[in-house]
């Protein structure tokens, strides 16, 4: 069961920043095939991870991005899953919501031809009759029409990235391929580096952002957090509860009109900390004597 029935979230509007198609720089290539090496070793020695849901379970998260996935639904939309690996987060998203089509994509070839192998012989109850399996790069996903997505998803392959530059384009072209009412919703290890990615990313495509933390318990004590991330054009007031991080025009965290006040203790606390401290466990940030040091004075001279 994970900890924090409410929605206390962290909240942002966009009013100014450049438009989704602007500063999306090309991918590195090698960057790319080094990814895809990674994972098809990875899926091709460990067949667990061949259906492995990554992070935490879809009911996990169900609640939260049900009433954004309602908004944004109807029987001819598209659910695009980003880099799914053999999740069935995707399939899950579209039968509890109605959507017509199922779009995976993912770097490796070979999970991609389970996934081809797993839906034209899917007999299962609820089984998505419009399923599109493709390889390709989450940083440059040129088939895909501008858009034309009604909901995108990520779960974990914001985290497999690497380098801040490539996470970017990656968030950017998920919301370059959202249609104007559409979500993207992104599950991701709780890191406090990814809050301002993610600021940075609304503020770039003028999308509104919520964040909620899902765990089960507070990481401060050794427990494992992840941020479940909402995008989109007019996510309202849908989801936000009692507890919201607002700006009025920006994305910094530095404003002091952030206010925190939240009915759920776990997002609360742990978006406190990184606004505070750039941290997920530490209320303060570092002070000099926190510092670490090869030797200090009372060391004496190395000899």
């Amino acid at each position: 069961m994970v900890q924090g029935q409410g929605f206390g979230l962290l909240h942002v509007m966009a009013n100014s920043g450049e438009g989704v198609g602007d500063a999306n720089p090309l991918p590195t290539h090698d960057a790319t095939a080094m990814l895809a090496e990674h994972w098809g070793k990875v899926y091709e020695n460990n067949a667990t991870a061949r259906t492995r849901e990554w992070h935490c379970e879809y009911h996990d998260v169900q609640g939260f991005i049900a009433r954004f996935c309602e908004s944004a639904s109807h029987p001819e939309g598209t659910v695009l899953d980003v880099g799914c690996g053999g999740s069935c987060f995707g399939e899950r998203v579209l039968g509890d919501f109605g959507l017509g089509h199922l779009f995976l994509t993912d770097i490796d070839p070979g999970i991609v031809e389970i996934l081809k192998a797993r839906y034209e012989t899917a007999l299962h109850e609820g089984a998505p009759k419009s399923v599109t399996c493709e390889v390709m790069d989450c940083t440059d996903m040129k088939s895909i029409a501008s858009n034309s997505c009604a909901v995108v998803l990520d779960k974990g392959t914001l985290d497999a990235l690497h380098g801040e530059k490539d996470k970017m384009r990656m968030l950017l072209e998920c919301g370059r391929v959202l249609a104007a009412s559409g979500v993207f919703v992104s599950v991701s290890f709780a890191s406090a580096k990814r809050v301002p990615v993610l600021m940075e990313a609304a503020k770039r495509m003028r999308l509104q952002l919520r964040i909620k933390v899902l765990g089960q318990g507070d990481p401060r004590f050794g427990h494992t957090v992840y941020f479940v991330a909402v995008l989109g054009k007019d996510l309202g007031t849908a989801g936000t509860g009692t507890g919201c991080l607002g700006t009025g025009s920006g994305m910094d965290f530095d404003n002091d009109d952030l206010a925190y006040a939240s009915e759920d203790e776990l997002t609360q606390t742990v978006l406190t900390r990184v606004h505070r401290a750039s941290s997920v466990i530490e209320y303060d940030p570092p002070s000099k004597e926190d510092e670490l040091t090869l030797f200090d004075e009372s060391d004496g001279e190395y000899p």
